[in-house]
C-alpha cells in the first residue's frame, strides 16, 4: 500500500510539473513561435468561421512564406498549407477557439494551446501505462518512463503549441499501448469491449495524422493474428473494429478524392516546388541533416530561429543517447535467453514503430527538407522506456528512490535551461 501511494503521488507530481512548464510556454511564448502554428490555427479558424472543413485546394490560395511580423492576432493574411491534414485535432479545437474569440480576440490562440498541453500530459500518463505493461513489478521503472518524456524540453514546448503533433503523440502512444495489451492477452481473453475500443482508437488515429498510419496497420495485424486463434472472435473483429474503421477511413478518402483526385488530399501540396529538399540537391550533407535532427529533437525553439539548448548541454545529451544505445544493445546480447517472452514481443513492436517512423521521415525529407526531431514524438514512449531502463541499470537498488528524485530534478533543470534560452531571445 505504501509503495502504491508513493507511485501515485510521484506520477501526479511529474504530470503536474509537466503541465506547469507547458502552460508557462503557452502563456509566455508569442503566437506562431512554433513550427507552422499560424497555419494550424487558420485551419481551426476556418472551421469556426465557415462551419465546414477547408478544402485541400486552399493550399494554393493561402500564403506559404510566413512573415512572423504579420501573424499577431487579429490579422487578414491566412496560411492554409496545413489544410490537407486529417481533421480530428482541428474539429476538437474549433469550439475552444470559438470560445476564445468570444473572450479575447487577440489571445484566442491560448485555448487551443492549453488543450494541446493537456494532450501532452495525457501522453505522459499513457507512457506510464505502457511501462506498467512492460515492467509490471518495477515501481521505479514505471515512474522513470513518463519522467523520461518530461526530460525532453522540445516535447514539453511542442505540447504547448497549436499543432496536430500533440494529438498524434497521444494517439501514437495509445496505439503502442493497445498493441502491447493485445499481445499480452490470450485469445480467450479477447472480448467485445476490447474490439469496440480498438475500433475507436483506430478510427480516431486515422483522423489524426498520417505519420501514425503504420501503427494503425500494426494494431490491425495483431488483432487479426490473435483473433484467428479463436474463430468465434472473428465476427466481433469485423463488426466492432474493422467495420467502423473502414467507414471512417473510406469517407475521408472519398472526400479527398472527389475534391482532388488524391485520397490523402496532397495533390496541391506536392506541387509546391519551393520546398524541394536540399537533400536531393546535395546542398546539405547527411551529417548536417542528422545533427539538425538530433538538436531539434531536444530543443529547436521559436520557429526555427536557431534557439537551441546550450552547446555543452547538447554534447552531454549526445553522450547520454550513446549510453542508452550501448546499455540496451549490451543487455539484449547478453541476456536474450533470459528475457521474458512478452518483453521480447514488445521489443519487436518498438523496433517496428521506430523503423516505420524513420522510414517515413527519410522519404518525406527527400521531397521536403524537414529535419525536425519532433517527428519522432509519436514514438516518444519507445525512447522513454530506453532512457528509463538505462537509468535503472546504472542505479544500485538501494539508491533507486534518491536517484529518481535526482532524475526528476535534472528534468526540471533541463526545462528551466530551455525556458531561459527562450526568454533571452524574446
Amino acid at each position: 500500500m505504501e509503495e502504491e501511494n508513493f507511485e501515485k503521488r510521484q506520477l501526479f507530481l511529474i504530470i503536474i510539473v509537466f503541465i506547469s512548464f507547458a502552460f508557462t510556454y503557452a502563456f509566455f511564448v508569442p503566437f506562431n513561435a512554433a513550427p507552422d502554428e499560424a497555419a494550424h490555427f487558420d485551419y481551426i479558424d476556418f472551421i469556426v468561421e465557415n462551419r465546414k472543413l477547408p478544402s485541400p485546394s486552399l493550399i494554393n490560395d493561402g500564403v506559404m512564406e510566413i512573415d512572423l511580423a504579420t501573424t499577431a492576432l487579429p490579422r487578414d493574411k491566412k496560411f492554409y498549407y496545413e489544410v490537407h491534414q486529417p481533421p480530428l485535432y482541428y474539429l476538437i479545437n474549433a469550439p475552444l477557439l470559438f470560445l476564445g474569440k468570444k473572450i479575447s480576440l487577440s489571445n484566442s490562440y491560448l485555448f487551443p494551446r492549453l488543450f494541446s498541453a493537456l494532450l501532452g500530459a495525457l501522453t505522459l500518463f499513457v507512457v506510464y501505462k505502457i511501462a506498467c505493461l512492460v515492467f509490471p513489478h518495477n515501481l521505479y521503472l514505471k515512474l522513470a518512463a513518463p519522467l523520461a518524456v518530461f526530460f525532453v524540453p522540445m516535447f514539453v514546448y511542442m505540447s504547448a503549441m497549436i499543432n496536430n503533433d500533440a494529438l498524434a503523440n497521444l494517439m501514437g502512444a495509445l496505439l503502442i499501448f493497445y498493441c502491447l495489451k493485445v499481445i499480452r492477452m490470450s485469445p480467450n481473453e479477447l472480448n467485445k469491449n476490447l474490439y469496440f475500443t480498438g475500433g475507436i482508437i483506430l478510427s480516431l488515429s486515422f483522423l489524426t495524422k498520417t505519420v501514425i498510419y503504420p501503427l494503425i496497420l500494426l494494431l490491425l495485424f495483431l488483432l487479426f493474428l490473435k483473433s484467428i486463434k479463436n474463430l468465434g472472435n472473428i465476427k466481433w473483429l469485423i463488426i466492432l473494429t474493422i467495420a467502423p474503421f473502414l467507414a471512417v477511413s473510406e469517407l475521408w478518402f472519398l472526400r479527398n478524392y472527389l475534391i482532388q483526385k488524391n485520397i490523402f488530399g496532397w495533390a496541391d501540396l506536392l506541387t509546391l516546388q519551393q520546398f524541394h529538399s536540399p537533400l536531393t540537391l546535395n546542398i546539405v550533407t547527411l551529417d548536417m541533416w542528422l545533427d539538425q535532427l538530433f538538436d531539434s529533437f531536444w530543443g529547436d525553439f521559436l520557429n526555427w530561429q536557431d534557439v537551441y539548448l546550450p552547446q555543452a548541454t547538447g554534447l552531454m545529451l549526445r553522450g547520454l543517447v550513446t549510453l542508452v544505445f550501448v546499455i540496451i544493445i549490451s543487455y539484449l546480447v547478453s541476456q536474450w535467453q533470459k528475457i521474458p517472452k512478452f518483453q521480447k514481443q514488445a521489443l519487436f513492436v518498438f523496433i517496428y514503430v521506430l523503423a516505420s517512423i524513420c522510414l517515413g521521415l527519410v522519404i518525406f525529407n527527400l521531397k521536403f527538407y524537414q529535419p525536425q526531431g519532433r517527428y519522432f514524438f509519436p514514438a516518444i514512449s519507445v525512447f522513454a522506456l530506453g532512457l528509463a531502463y538505462t537509468w535503472h541499470k546504472l542505479t544500485p537498488s538501494r539508491l533507486k528512490r534518491g536517484s529518481l528524485v535526482s532524475f526528476f530534478l535534472l528534468a526540471v533543470l533541463l526545462n528551466l535551461i530551455a525556458l531561459i534560452r527562450i526568454a533571452m531571445v524574446l
